[in-house]
């Protein structure tokens, strides 16, 4: 699955309204150029990002793979470009609140890839047509369109685009030694009639161990993860009202798992974190805010007053504002 980013100044509302990409095969030199080129990278079924006016308006999946195609009527009336040349189609979902990229260009250009980047070093968009992208980029801008939005409807219809392909911020999950929370879910499912309950001693801590690529991780249990979930009632717990989506696979409410008190502290406690009173179920707006959110002060302070005489009852106990430095 690939990744691309698109600059659409001059035909974005036209491609937009008749669902594709096109771009010449040669300049009036007769001469390859190599950002129109790239349109034959383009497979179905991959992510593109869409750049008009210094705004990133719209995601589209590819709907076929490139092909050779005459120059579309209403394109020709600019008469910019030679009428040979490559087409995709593509289906666009339009951001109803579209992001600035000057916002994010210090994380877009620490993400976006080293070559054929659609940014240069001091963040001006490259002069051409099609760049390429990756899955990192692709899920920060996704994260960071979700949260932009105002209306849940808009929020569900990107959250769909990035469970789709795998880009949901699955902070904890990414964690869970290689698991991800559709599998988590899978692995335990056979179990989900078994009743659960908080535990109400403390866990002693579990030593450090290091991931295949050298970095120490704190072990965590799936099945703790699973227990918060079902506790919460695959709800938000900082507003079940908040709108999710069923899942695909088993049919119940999709939340997220999220660490209250980070496990990369746990050396502030005496006792273990990774226990079903540390772990929150949030819907995907709100995780990400957590992580993402310029002020995520609000909620964060719910949370730690539904859960601090918990927390105690496991042998943690901690401040808000200590909490708050955390994040």
């Amino acid at each position: 699955m690939n990744y691309f980013f698109v600059f659409q100044n001059k035909t974005y509302l036209k491609e937009k309204a008749g669902s594709y990409l096109w771009a010449p095969k040669r300049n009036k030199n007769g001469n390859r150029v190599s950002h129109w080129d790239r349109m034959l990278e383009v497979k179905k079924s991959d992510l593109i990002i869409h750049s008009y006016l210094k705004k990133i308006v719209a995601i589209s999946i590819a709907s076929s793979n490139a092909y050779s195609a005459y120059q579309p009527e209403e394109l020709q009336k600019e008469k910019l470009w030679e009428d040979e040349g490559w087409r995709v189609d593509t289906k666009y979902y339009e951001i109803k609140k579209p992001i600035i990229t000057s916002d994010h260009m210090k994380k877009i250009r620490e993400l976006q890839p080293s070559h054929n980047a659609p940014f240069n070093s001091i963040g001006r968009g490259n002069t051409g047509y099609l760049f390429s992208a990756n899955k990192e980029l692709a899920k920060y801008i996704l994260i960071q369109t979700e949260l932009s939005q105002e209306d849940e409807i808009s929020k569900n219809e990107i959250n769909k685009i990035r469970e789709q392909f795998g880009l949901l911020n699955l902070n904890e999950t990414e964690l869970l030694d290689d698991f991800g929370l559709v599998d988590l879910v899978e692995k335990l499912e056979i179990e989900d009639n078994e009743e659960v309950s908080y535990t109400r001693v403390p866990k002693e801590k579990l030593s450090l161990k290091t991931n295949d690529k050298g970095v120490p991780t704190y072990p965590r249990n799936l099945k703790i993860a699973m227990n918060a979930l079902k506790l919460a009632r695959f709800k938000c717990e900082f507003d079940n009202s908040h709108n999710t989506f069923i899942r695909k696979r088993d049919g119940k409410p999709y939340t997220e798992p999220h660490h209250l008190i980070p496990l990369s502290f746990h050396g502030d406690f005496p006792y273990s974190l990774d226990v079903e009173q540390n772990i929150i179920s949030l819907c995907s707006h709100c995780h990400n805010l957590l992580h993402y959110g310029r002020d995520n002060s609000g909620v964060l302070e719910k949370l730690y007053n539904d859960r601090k005489d918990l927390l105690k009852e496991v042998g943690i106990e901690i401040r808000f504002e200590q909490l708050l430095s955390y994040y």
